[in-house]
């Protein structure tokens, strides 16, 4: 089994860019790109090997309907909010996604894009309400928005005209996620297959190799057994809920979604909490490219029937579903 830790830009840089010999094919062939710049920010979009995840992240957190809560694994609640409810179904559904690309040349060899999504919606939350000793069963809704964040390295591979042969996409980063407020941080996620073992403290200086060799993007086999553990920080006493989606792809419409449980929870010397969320999951029989999600609500983003209170963080792992 092998243990991938974090990759950091320089090591990338000098990994990934003496390594790659054949460019993809892209696009329409008439499609004239007068800069580096504009064919490499078509591409994160365009080209399947690396669309397929950049252009995936809003479809995971989109849920499309209500989905249950899985209240056999338990919400360990320490304080109260405001104005409870309880919970029994919820579900996001994203409405707008503003998308910008930034490309960055370190030099003549490389380019990073960064891909920015701020996505817009209405969260939903089927839940009991007591009102006065009568239980009330209500409809909460609140808007939402995240920003979303991933960067992806290319390598040159040739000095032609056509730009679309010069560049060949090399890595891609993790997607990192979060409300415009939040009074809890992920301090670590690791995953552990069969095969590998991910361990990740900055999913934006994370870096995954397309195709195989080192620090490749994780691989995973049907009913391969996928245990995800993370840890958090955070200021409040009442634990958070965390949720992992999978399986979708831009062009997949599977959904799905479960809770990753509480296992620990431990106050900090100089205040706030460390909690640690684990589960293990089985891999799918639909194959494709796909991101893993971790999303992290606070404990009054589902609670609370305040609808200005929404917060939320997440990170995003690329993987491949494969019978290799």
């Amino acid at each position: 089994m092998r243990t991938r830790l974090l990759l950091t830009i320089p090591l990338a840089l000098a990994l990934f860019a003496g390594g790659c010999k054949k460019s993809d094919e892209i696009g329409n062939p008439s499609t004239d790109f007068q800069t580096d710049e504009a064919y490499i920010a078509y591409a994160v979009a365009n080209l399947d090997s690396v669309a397929d995840y950049s252009e995936a992240e809003q479809d995971a957190i989109n849920d499309d309907s209500l989905q249950d809560l899985e209240y056999q694994i338990g919400f360990a609640k320490v304080g109260n909010a405001l104005d409870p409810i309880s919970p029994l179904r919820w579900g996001r559904r994203v409405e707008s996604v503003i998308r910008t690309v930034t490309v960055r040349k370190p030099d003549d060899s490389t380019a990073i894009a960064t891909i920015q999504k701020v996505a817009s919606g209405m969260l939903f939350i089927r839940a009991e309400r007591d009102s006065a000793g009568i239980l009330d069963t209500v409809l909460v809704t609140k808007t939402f928005t995240d920003t979303l964040k991933r960067k992806t390295l290319f390598v040159r591979i040739g000095q032609f005209q056509d730009r679309r042969r010069n560049w060949r996409p090399a890595a891609i980063t993790l997607v990192e996620g979060k409300s415009p407020s939040t009074d809890f941080a992920i301090d670590s996620l690791v995953i552990s297959t069969p095969r590998d073992v991910y361990v990740v403290t900055d999913p934006l200086t994370t870096w995954l190799r397309f195709g195989r060799g080192s620090w490749e993007i994780l691989r995973t086999r049907p009913d391969d057994p996928v245990q995800f553990r993370v840890v958090i920080s955070s200021q409040t006493d009442s634990a958070e809920a965390m949720f992992l989606h999978w399986g979708v792809g831009p062009r997949d419409n599977r959904r799905h979604r479960a809770r990753i449980p509480l296992v620990s929870s431990s106050s900090k010397p100089g205040g706030g909490w460390t909690r640690v969320f684990e589960r293990t999951f089985y891999a799918h029989r639909h194959y494709g490219r796909f991101n893993a999600i971790i999303d992290v609500l606070s404990y009054g983003t589902l609670f609370d029937d305040d609808p200005a209170i929404y917060s939320n963080r997440l990170w995003g792992l690329p993987y491949v579903a494969a019978p290799f």
